[in-house]
């Protein structure tokens, strides 16, 4: 296996932002992580076409928020818990599906499968207070490293369900 060190999420965006849009790391756009930091054999050009056949068929998905907690190791970050919905698992696990087909490397595995912890991080300019309803119309790819430098973050494409 060749070595793995460009880095992806997937990731549910709250606000549509076009491909190519960059940002820096500390100022991630308002997002529910769907499959968590990994790696891939291949290109991320297979990894597109890969789930945009496997979510061919995906409606929205209505959820909310249940809750907040703190993340992390020191319990720094602050989150809106997200209801794991049936719909939102089935999309998540067909998501980790689709990577593992690539021998996806996952830095955290324990947030996949029975792990996954839908949830929003709690960003002071933007928050989720005023959202009642959460649908989950899409999924985004981010590269964690574009052009090698660990401190951007690029949208590389956005996935639309059908409805």
């Amino acid at each position: 296996m060749q070595k793995l060190t460009q880095k992806y999420t997937v990731v549910h965006l709250l606000d549509d932002l076009p491909d190519g849009f960059e940002y820096s790391m500390k100022d991630w756009p308002l997002h529910i992580t769907l499959a968590d930091v990994f790696a891939i054999e291949g290109s991320p050009e297979n990894l597109l076409k890969s789930l945009d056949t496997a979510l061919s068929s995906f409606s929205s998905i209505k959820t909310k928020i249940v809750g907040e907690d703190c993340f992390g190791d020191d319990k720094s970050v602050h989150v809106k818990l997200i209801e794991k919905t049936d719909d939102l698992i089935i999309l998540h696990d067909t998501i980790i599906d689709e990577l593992k087909k690539l021998n996806a490397m996952f830095n955290n595995p324990q947030y996949t499968g029975a792990g996954f912890k839908p949830h929003a991080t709690v960003k002071s300019n933007d928050n989720l207070i005023d959202r009642d309803a959460i649908i989950i119309g899409s999924i985004t790819l981010i590269d964690m490293f574009p052009d090698n430098d660990p401190n951007n973050r690029r949208v590389m494409s956005t996935i639309y369900f059908k409805n």
